[in-house]
């Protein structure tokens, strides 16, 4: 069950270059009720900008597409993974790709997750309906700036 609050200190950042799976996944986004501001991106280059003016503890989560222009899915993954500061940061990837070399390269890249992009609204609802109770209510997240003891 979804929480019905909102809590607008928390994002989910969506990159998707497509214009109509954007439309889509915010409609679906919209219908879950989610308690999280939803920001957008139409690139990789343009959520590294993003990125990098945040508070990372903001962030509950990105919905990142693989293919896209500028800077892909792969090379987001490969900066996070290099970067200590962006490394926990919770990054499902949703693509329309089912290569196991993609589904491969993104988990050892560090994604948490590999989604394939469902074909009809209803599907895609419920997957974002699931995705946001899961990222957003049953998982605890590390907190950016504490030091491990």
């Amino acid at each position: 069950m979804v929480r019905k609050t909102k809590n607008l200190n928390k994002k989910i950042i969506v990159v998707e270059d497509n214009y109509a799976d954007m439309e889509l996944t915010l409609i679906a986004f919209k219908e879950s009720n989610t308690p999280y501001e939803i920001v957008t991106k139409r690139d990789g280059q343009d959520l590294l900008e993003y990125i990098e003016t945040v508070n990372l503890n903001e962030i509950a989560f990105i919905l990142m597409d693989l293919n896209m222009p500028k800077v892909n899915g792969i090379e987001v993954l490969r900066k996070f993974q290099k970067d200590e500061h962006f490394r926990n940061i919770p990054v499902i990837v949703l693509s329309s790709s089912t290569h196991q070399v993609d589904v491969n390269t993104c988990y050892s890249l560090g994604a948490n997750a590999y989604l394939k992009k469902p074909l009809d609204i209803i599907a895609f609802s419920e997957m974002t309906k699931t995705l946001i109770d899961f990222w957003s209510h049953m998982n605890i997240q590390p907190k950016f700036g504490m030091v491990a003891g």
